[in-house]
């Protein structure tokens, strides 16, 4: 659980992943201007808090820069597989620096991974790729084993992967701020 000032973060962390969530859906693009902001905006807040509440800045700011490794490693690693854009890793590193809390950044990244999974397959079978999604993850496979590097054909829009990272976001910012958790994670 959080201390009482941390639904400030909480609250401004939703915000921000409420407006990158509608702007990634519209331009499939997370700009540095939600991202740098929001992360420096968390970096301050706990580093303001640690000092206030436990005498230690440099406890609050080590809790927000872990968070933010936390939330920004794991999508960098995605990102440099070709899985997403740099935006995406930018913004789980910011939501992380604003939740200043590890756990809490862990449990946005499984619960989002969770409705990245969801929204990716009702894309595909609202949109009708499923075969052609298939067809691409075998040939991916295939070209990995035969260690063959060929560009596979790029889908007309990609799927905005920060949407259901978002909702996870929101989900679990919500149940910090309400102090307790609907879906018992």
């Amino acid at each position: 659980m959080h201390h009482p000032d941390a639904s400030i973060a909480y609250v401004l962390m939703c915000g921000v992943l409420i407006l990158t969530a509608w702007y990634d859906y519209k331009t499939t693009k997370i700009p540095n201007w939600i991202t740098f902001p929001a992360a420096g905006f968390g970096l301050i807040y706990w580093t303001i808090a640690g000092s206030v509440l436990h005498g230690s800045a440099f406890n609050g700011l080590t809790d927000s820069v872990v968070s933010l490794l936390v939330g920004f490693v794991p999508v960098l690693i995605v990102h440099l597989c070709k899985g997403c854009g740099a935006g995406d890793a930018k913004l789980m590193g910011a939501t992380g620096a604003m939740c200043g809390n590890y756990e809490v950044m862990t449990r946005i990244l499984i619960l989002g991974t969770f409705c990245m999974a969801i929204h990716a397959l009702t894309v595909m079978i609202v949109e009708r790729r499923t075969k052609k999604t298939f067809s691409k993850i075998f040939g991916a496979l295939l070209m990995a084993v035969a260690k063959v590097n060929a560009e596979l054909d790029k889908d007309k829009r990609p799927i905005p992967v920060a949407v259901p990272f978002c909702v996870a976001g929101i989900i679990v910012g919500t149940e910090e701020i309400l102090g307790f958790r609907f879906l018992g994670m």
